[in-house]
């Protein structure tokens, strides 16, 4: 009787089987990944605009019930503006004074800005990371207070958008 095994009967994978089978689920992860990022990107950058349209909508509010934006009505103007984030809190308060024009409690103003100075992508998304529960964001107002630009960031791109309220030069 033979007990030799011949080569034939032998089952399994050979290492180059083997090895294509990685090659391909690597593939597959990465793709994957890539996807995940990009839908991640997208979904934030979609968060961003719609915190900044609600931000426009409430400060349009706040301007047409006492005709002017809330950083005039606070005294702020570019030449008094000494420290940005402490003027962003004061009109983020001015504008929550009232119910019809009050921000979600999950959004705010983290700078207050001279018109014409534009925040880089990364301050803005520092903005919205400073905290882990309100997002807050730029803002640039004109010394006549008709109009403010409101800043944030498009992950999607790594730029800078911007959303205006009422009319500024």
């Amino acid at each position: 009787m033979d007990t030799k095994i011949k080569r034939s009967d032998v089952k399994g994978f050979t290492i180059v089987e083997l090895l294509i089978v990685i090659v391909v689920i690597g593939i597959l992860a990465a793709i994957v990944i890539v996807t995940y990022n990009g839908v991640t990107q997208r979904s934030k950058a979609a968060e961003y605009q719609t915190d900044t349209t609600t931000i426009v909508k409430k400060a349009e509010a706040y301007g047409s019930l006492n005709s002017g934006y809330a950083l005039t009505a606070a005294g702020a103007d570019a030449a008094t503006v000494v420290a940005q984030t402490a003027t962003a809190a004061a009109l983020t308060t001015t504008q929550n004074s009232i119910n019809d024009t009050k921000l979600p409690s999950s959004l705010a103003y983290f700078a207050v800005l001279p018109w014409g100075t534009v925040p880089t992508y990364t301050q803005t998304l520092a903005g919205i990371n400073a905290s882990t529960t309100v997002d807050y964001y730029f803002v640039t107002y004109c010394a006549t207070g008709k109009g403010m630009r409101i800043y944030y960031p498009d992950p999607v791109n790594s730029a800078v958008k911007t959303s205006d309220v009422g009319i500024c030069p």
